[in-house]
C-alpha cells in the first residue's frame, strides 16, 4: 500500500508540472489499483493530494481533477458497504499509548538495535538541521505531513478487525515528512547514515529469519498432520507474547491444504465471501482476534475436526475432555476432536434452528 501510494503522489506532482490527458488516465488506473491494494493507503493518498494542492495554492480545477481520480475507488467502496454492511466497534488509545506508539516507526526484532537506530538517526538528523544554511521547508509536503501527524493523535487504534490502525499511519508520516525539508549539502552524509542503518537492520532481520527456521519447520510439520479439507479451529489467545508469524501460521493450512476455518477470508465488510455453514466461531472478530471468555466446547466438539492450540495452557483441561492430542511441539498442541460425541447438533444449535 505504501509503495503504490507513493507512486500516486509522485505521479500527481509530475502531472501538476506537465498536465496531460494520458498522465491523468495513468493516475486514474494507479488510484484504482491502490483501492484494491490497501484502503488506508487510498485514504492517505487522497488527504495528502488535497493538502498538497491547497498549500501549494493550486487552482480549483486542478484540485477537482485530483478528486476525480478517486471516483471509481469511492464507487467500489460504497458498493461494498451497501452489500456487506456491519457494525464494528471503535477503540481509542490513551495519550500514553500514542506517545509510546511513536517508537513503532523503528520497531524490529532487536530492542538494542532499535535503540541504536533511534539514537543514531536522531543525532544525525539534528546535525543535518541545526545551523544548516541550506535548510528549507517544502511547504506543500510539510502541510501534508502535519495533517497526517495531527490525524494520528485522534485516529482510532482499532476498527473492527483492523488492529493498530493508528500505528499504520506512522510509515506514511515518516516518508512524507522526509519530503518536507531541503538539507542541501548535508543530505549526502545523512543518506549514507540512513543506508548503513538500513543494511544493519536488514542483516539483523535475515539472521532472525534464519534462527527461526527450525521452529517454523516444526510448525509446518504440524500442518501436515491434519488432513486436507478438515474443519480446524485455531485457538490463539490475544495478550500472549507470540510472534505475529507464529500467531497466524495456521492460516497456511487454509490456503495450501484446504482447511475450513471461520477466521480467514470470511469477514463481513472486508471480504465478499460468506460462510454458508452454521459453524461456531468463538472469536469476537475474525482474523483470530479476542476469544470469548466462555467457549462453548460442545459446539467445538460438534463443528470441528481438529483444534490448533498455540500456547493456550488454560484451555488444556477442556480440550482433553473433548479431543485427543495428536502432535506437540514448542508450545503448539494439535487436538483431534473426539467423534464419538458428534452424533447430532448440540441443544444450543437445535434451539436456534
Amino acid at each position: 500500500g505504501l509503495a503504490v501510494c507513493l507512486v500516486v503522489l509522485g505521479g500527481w506532482v509530475r502531472y501538476l508540472k506537465n498536465p496531460r490527458a494520458i498522465s491523468w488516465c495513468f493516475l486514474l488506473a494507479a488510484v484504482t489499483a491502490l483501492y484494491f491494494t490497501h484502503l488506508m493507503a487510498l485514504a492517505i493518498a487522497g488527504l495528502v493530494l488535497t493538502a498538497y494542492s491547497l498549500v501549494d495554492r493550486r487552482r480549483l480545477r486542478e484540485l477537482l481533477l485530483g478528486w476525480a481520480l478517486f471516483v471509481p475507488a469511492a464507487g467500489f467502496y460504497l458498493h461494498t458497504e451497501w452489500h456487506l454492511a456491519s457494525s464494528w466497534n471503535i477503540s481509542y488509545r490513551p495519550l500514553t499509548g500514542k506517545l509510546v506508539g511513536l517508537l513503532t516507526a523503528v520497531l524490529g526484532f532487536s530492542a538494542p538495535l532499535d535503540f541504536f537506530t533511534l539514537t543514531v538517526g536522531g543525532l544525525f538528523w539534528f546535525w543535518a538541521c541545526w545551523g544548516n544554511r541550506d535548510f528549507r521547508w517544502r511547504a506543500p509536503w510539510a502541510g501534508a505531513a502535519g495533517l497526517l501527524f495531527a490525524l494520528y493523535w485522534i485516529f482510532p487504534s482499532d476498527y473492527g478487525p483492523g488492529l493498530n490502525s493508528d500505528f499504520r499511519l506512522l510509515p506514511f508520516i515518516v516518508v512524507v515528512g522526509l519530503a518536507a525539508v531541503r538539507l542541501g549539502r548535508r543530505l549526502k552524509p545523512l543518506a549514507v547514515v540512513a543506508l548503513l542503518l538500513f543494511f544493519m537492520r536488514a542483516t539483523a532481520l535475515e539472521f532472525n529469519f534464519i534462527a527461526r527456521q527450525p521452529h517454523l519447520k516444526a510448525l509446518a510439520n504440524a500442518a501436515s498432520v491434519i488432513p486436507p479439507g478438515s474443519r480446524v479451529l485455531p485457538l490463539v489467545r490475544s495478550g500472549q507474547p507470540i510472534p505475529q508469524v507464529e500467531r497466524q501460521f495456521w492460516a497456511f493450512g487454509v490456503i495450501e491444504r484446504g482447511w475450513f476455518s471461520p477466521c480467514l477470508f470470511h469477514d463481513s465488510g472486508v471480504q465478499p465471501l460468506t460462510i454458508k455453514l452454521n459453524v461456531y466461531d468463538p472469536y469476537a472478530f475474525s482474523f483470530c482476534g479476542d476469544l470469548k471468555r466462555q467457549i462453548d466446547w460442545t459446539r467445538v466438539r460438534y463443528d470441528y475436526d481438529y483444534v490448533w492450540a498455540l500456547q493456550t495452557t488454560e484451555d488444556e483441561p477442556e480440550l482433553a475432555r473433548v479431543a485427543s492430542a495428536v502432535y506437540t511441539t514448542d508450545g503448539l498442541r494439535l487436538y483431534r476432536v473426539n467423534r464419538t460425541a458428534r452424533a447430532g447438533p448440540p441443544e444450543s444449535q437445535r434451539a436456534r434452528e
